[in-house]
Order: C-alpha cells, then sequence, then structure tokens
C-alpha cells in the first residue's frame, strides 16, 4: 500500500525544524499537487499564503489535526476545485470578500471537519460537493452558495455569524442539510432563489437577523424535524414556490456512498435521483418555529404543505397567508402569537385538519379579502378578539371545529363574507357566539352554542339557514333576527336564556320550523313590530314571559305550534297594540291563554288548550 506523502517529501533538505517548517510553508501546494501521483497528501502544519487550484482526484490531510492546517488568500480564493479532491481537517480563508474563499468549479469534492472563514464556499456548474462535520464562520455574503445546477450535502456542520445568509441555493441548485447549526446570521439562514430546492433535516436556525428560511420564486423546500428560534424577522417566508404533486413525495434509498473515497457518480445519484429531483412546492413537517420578531410563517405565494408543526410565542401573527398561496394544515399549533393566530388574506386558499390555535392576540383565525378557508376538526381557544373573523368577501367553511373562551365572538362575519359551519361547538364567549352582520350570510348545520352573550345574531338582510342548531345558557337572547333580516331555522333548539329564546326585530321576515324553545327568562319568541315571520310546528316551554309575544304592531303567521306554560305563569300569547298575527292549530297547555292589548288577532281554530 502506497503510504501518504507528506508536504516536505523529496522536496525539503534535512535543515532543522524551525526550518523546515518555514521552508514547507513557502511551497506552492497546487504545485506539490500536481507534480506528484500519490493519492492522498499529509499537510505539515503552519499557514499557506496562496491560492490552490486543484484539478485531479487527491486526498488532502492535516497532519496536526483539525485546525493545524490554514490554507489563506489576501485576494481571490484560497481554494479552487476542479476535481474529485478530499480534504480533512483543514482551514481555508479569503481576506477578500468580493471573491468566495472556495470555488467547486467541477467535481464531487468532499471537505470533512475543515473551516472556512472571511469568504462563502461556493459551488457552481454541476458540481457535487459534500461538507461533513464543516465550521463555516464569519463568512462574507454568504456560508454556503450553490448556484446554477450544482448538488451539495451538508451534514452536521455548524454556520456562526455569518455576513450575510447562512445557506443560499441559486438557479436550479439542491442543497441537503442534515443536522446542521445555523446561529446568528445577518440574513437569513437558508434562502432558495430561482428554482432551487433545499431537503433540511433535524437542523436548528437559531438568532438569524433576517427570516430563519426564505423561499422564493419556484423554489422547493422539505423541512422535517427542524426548529428556527428568535429570528428578527419571520421564521418562514414564502414569496413563491413550485406546485405541490398531489402526494408528498417519498424519501427514497439513495445509492450507497463510501464516506472515504466517494466517486463523483456515487454522489451524483445520491443528490439527483433521490428525493430533491422529486420534491415540489414547500412542506414542513414536524418543526418548532419559536419567539420570532415578525409572524411564525408568511406565505405570499406559491403552494405549502405543514404537518404537526408548532408557532408558539411570536411578536406577530403565527400563520399570514395571501397572494395566490394555496396552503395545507395538517395537526398544527398556534399558541401566544401576539396578532392573530392565522391570517388569510388576498385569493389565498387554506385548507386546515385538526388545527389548534390557543392564547393568540388578535383573532383565532382572520379570513379577508377574496380568502377562503376549510376548517376540519380544529380548535380556537382564549382568542384576545374574535376566535374566526370574517371581513371583505371571505369565506370560511367549518366542520367539528370548536371555538371555546375568547374574548370577542366565537364567529363574526361581515362585509359580503360566508360563514359555513357544520358539527360546530362554539362556548364560553364573551361576547356573541355567532354574529353575522352586513351583507354576510351564513349556513350553519348542527352546531351547538353555549355560554355566550347571544348565541346567534343575524343582522343581516341576506338569507342565513340554520338547521339542527342548539342554543343553550346564553346570557340574554337565543337566537336574533335583526331589522329586515330573512333567515330560515329548522330543527333548531333554544335552551335556558337569559332574555328572549328567539327574538324577531322589526321588519324581519324569518322562516321558522320544528324548533323548541325552552326555559327563557323572557318571552319564548318574541316578534317585533312590523315582522312577519312564518312559524310551523314549533314548540315553546317554560318561558318567563308570555310563550309567544308579539310588540305593539307585530305580526306573522304562526302554524301547528304548541305553547305550554306554568298554571301560574304568563299568558300563552301577549298581543301588543296593533298587532295581527295569524295562528293557525295553536295549542296551548296550563297558561291563561291569550292576553289582548288591542289587538286585532286571527285565530283559525282557536287555542286547543291541553290537547
Amino acid at each position: 500500500m502506497t503510504e501518504p506523502q507528506h508536504a516536505s517529501d523529496g522536496l525539503a533538505a534535512p535543515d532543522p525544524a524551525e526550518r523546515r517548517a518555514a521552508r514547507r510553508r513557502r511551497l506552492s501546494l497546487s504545485i506539490l499537487i500536481a507534480n506528484t501521483d500519490q493519492a492522498e497528501l499529509v499537510l505539515a502544519a503552519g499557514t499557506y499564503r496562496e491560492q490552490v487550484v486543484i484539478e485531479r482526484a487527491v486526498t488532502l490531510g492535516a497532519a496536526g489535526g483539525p485546525g493545524s492546517v490554514r490554507i489563506v488568500s489576501d485576494r481571490g480564493s484560497a481554494l479552487i476545485v476542479r476535481a474529485g479532491v478530499v480534504l480533512r481537517g483543514i482551514t481555508l480563508e479569503s481576506a477578500d470578500p468580493r471573491r468566495p474563499a472556495v470555488l467547486v468549479e467541477s467535481g464531487a469534492p468532499v471537505f470533512e471537519d475543515c473551516d472556512f472563514h472571511g469568504a462563502r464556499v461556493e459551488a457552481a456548474g454541476g458540481t457535487t460537493p459534500i461538507f461533513r462535520r464543516c465550521s463555516f464562520e464569519r463568512t462574507a455574503l454568504a456560508g454556503l452558495y450553490a448556484r446554477e445546477g450544482s448538488s451539495a450535502l451538508i451534514e452536521q456542520c455548524a454556520f456562526s455569524a455569518v455576513r450575510g445568509h447562512a445557506l443560499v441555493g441559486a438557479d436550479s441548485a439542491m442543497l441537503e442539510v442534515n443536522d446542521c447549526r445555523v446561529d446568528g446570521p445577518q440574513g437569513a439562514g437558508l434562502r432558495l432563489l430561482g428554482a432551487a430546492r433545499a431537503d433540511v433535516r433535524a437542523s436548528t436556525f437559531t438568532d438569524c437577523h433576517g427570516p430563519g428560511v426564505v423561499v422564493a420564486d419556484t423554489g422547493a423546500l422539505r423541512m422535517v424535524s427542524s426548529r428556527i428560534a428568535g429570528s428578527g424577522a419571520e421564521g418562514i417566508r414564502v414569496d413563491g414556490s413550485s406546485l405541490l404533486r398531489g402526494s408528498t413525495p417519498k424519501r427514497q434509498a439513495p445509492a450507497p456512498v463510501d464516506p472515504e473515497s466517494p466517486t463523483p457518480g456515487q454522489i451524483l445519484s445520491t443528490l439527483s435521483s433521490g428525493p430533491l429531483s422529486d420534491l415540489h412546492g414547500v412542506i414542513i413537517e414536524d418543526c418548532d418555529i419559536v419567539d420570532t420578531a415578525f409572524e411564525g410563517i408568511v406565505i405570499g405565494g406559491g403552494e405549502l404543505r405543514l404537518s404537526r408543526t408548532r408557532v408558539t410565542g411570536v411578536r406577530r401573527a403565527g400563520l399570514l397567508i395571501g397572494g395566490s398561496a394555496r396552503v395545507d394544515l395538517r395537526e398544527c399549533a398556534v399558541a401566544g402569537a401576539a396578532a392573530s393566530g392565522v391570517l388569510v388574506r388576498g385569493t389565498a386558499y387554506v385548507r386546515a385538519a385538526e388545527l389548534d390555535v390557543v392564547g393568540c392576540g388578535g383573532y383565532g383565525l382572520a379570513a379577508a379579502e377574496h380568502a377562503e378557508v376549510d376548517l376540519a376538526d380544529s380548535r380556537f381557544t382564549d382568542s384576545a378578539q374574535t376566535a374566526v373573523h370574517l371581513v371583505g368577501q371571505a369565506v370560511v367553511r367549518a366542520a367539528r371545529t370548536a371555538l371555546r373562551e375568547s374574548r370577542g365572538h366565537g364567529v363574526h362575519a361581515r362585509g359580503h363574507t360566508i360563514a359555513e359551519l357544520t358539527a360546530c361547538r362554539i362556548e364560553s364567549c364573551a361576547r356573541d357566539g355567532v354574529r353575522i352582520e352586513g351583507a354576510a350570510d351564513a349556513v350553519m348545520r348542527d352546531t351547538e352554542i353555549a355560554r355566550c352573550r347571544i348565541g346567534i345574531l343575524l343582522a343581516t338582510r341576506h338569507h342565513p339557514v340554520l338547521r339542527g342548531c342548539r342554543v343553550r345558557e346564553v346570557e340574554r337572547m337565543g337566537i336574533v333576527v335583526g331589522p329586515g333580516g330573512m333567515p330560515t331555522l329548522s330543527g333548531c333548539g333554544v335552551t335556558r336564556t337569559g332574555a328572549a329564546g328567539i327574538f324577531l326585530d322589526h321588519g324581519s321576515a324569518a322562516q321558522i320550523e320544528e324548533c323548541r324553545v325552552e326555559e327563557t327568562a323572557g318571552g319564548g319568541i318574541v316578534v317585533g313590530a312590523g315582522a312577519t315571520p312564518t312559524v310551523r310546528r314549533t314548540s315553546v316551554t317554560g318561558t318567563g314571559e308570555a310563550g309567544l309575544y308579539f310588540h305593539d304592531g307585530a305580526a306573522g303567521v304562526f302554524e301547528g305550534c304548541r305553547v305550554t306554560v306554568r298554571a301560574d305563569g304568563p299568558a300563552a300569547v301577549h298581543l301588543g297594540k296593533g298587532a295581527t298575527p295569524v295562528l293557525r292549530d295553536l295549542h296551548e297547555d296550563n297558561g291563561p291563554g291569550l292576553e289582548f292589548a288591542a289587538a286585532a288577532v286571527v285565530v283559525e281554530r282557536g287555542l286547543a288548550e291541553g290537547a
């Protein structure tokens, strides 16, 4: 077996040790490497001040261990690589920030236990460098810059105090980042431009002065089991990306690589035919984003899938989604955001399942402009304002979602928005459970509201539809239909209210069928002046005031309804002055029947007492 050749072999005279070391440091490494056929060279400890160009396969090691050999260039690059070189334990440094300290022009070099200072490392063309256990410290403009069609594998590396972005991928470059640490760069921790792609796993990005990660143009990113903390801007910012495919690309088993002597073919196969070549869109899985100065995640365009990821303690919104972005959230959590938990605007579309938003300083979810949101099996708890807020022309559809302990409303829709709630639960809100106003509209099915100020307030002239909904234990009225409102209520129940069960304000024309009103402190169904509801097959039981209470000038048609009051309680029906309702087949139990106040009521087939 050929022994490794030392830098002084055949070239240095037997001088004293100090003179030998000085002469070795004066030798040109480029000439030495080019003029020996040795596959491995061990460099004597010391500083080599020159620009080294390597154009053949060779392994360079440090005789004194990592850090004992420094290659320093005062102008230009310290090292230019054009072959499959392997460097172990060598420090490379450039005093010229305009040029890279290391420029990989071709080949598949491997850097192990190396340190890079002063200027960036740059990979270009179709190169496939590998970096293992390396340190990038105080490098200018970037730590590692991969451009054109290069592919870089970075494992167990550290990036400290980079004077720019720590990792940059541009053009169609690919970065595979495993178990790395990025600390305190003046720019972003990772920035992807053009069609660059990155696969980041088990890595940390701490105290970045800019965002932790930025994806722009048609880039693609998969980030798994990683952490971003203390960023001076956003945790992750996506300004654009390639389009997601139908399912998350599966990580394929790459061809094995011999870490001692990898070949260009092995490395290229590992990086190009593996998962990165199939990566599209932005995929974030099992990550933590903590204590960022701006939003946790901002998506202004592109497509993103976020799974089992937590955003905690950020100083603005947890997630800000806008532009034409398309976002899929699965089993994610936002906690303690200073502003809203999730803010969606523009023409963005968000689909969220098992989303948990708790303790945010603004809204739990805010949808604005033309945004569209689908929620399923999600939870919004302890929002400082409304749990789900809609403005502009936004649409929110929520299924099996819980809204609890909001210090504002549970759901508040205004403008020209649409809220669709199916099998949701809204409880313990300081204000109204659901408030629909302006030109907004709503469809609610099998939804329960409890322990709010007002259960449901429909202050819109559109036509909200409520089917199978239940309101209980509210401070004031169970369901309120505002002036001119024309909703449809079917199969709904109102129980234990502090005032009226259902209040129909002046000029409204609600359609109510097969509903139940029970145990109200005020009237069961209260009809305001000029209101003309149509109420069919509805029961009213246990009211503190009249079961059916018609204000002066009220009207409407009541068919097949039943009113049950206490024998010593209020009248079944109270009619104010000028009230002109039509009562058909009205059944009254126990109470004193009608209570008139100069009304012109039409009773068809009379009150069937006790029927």
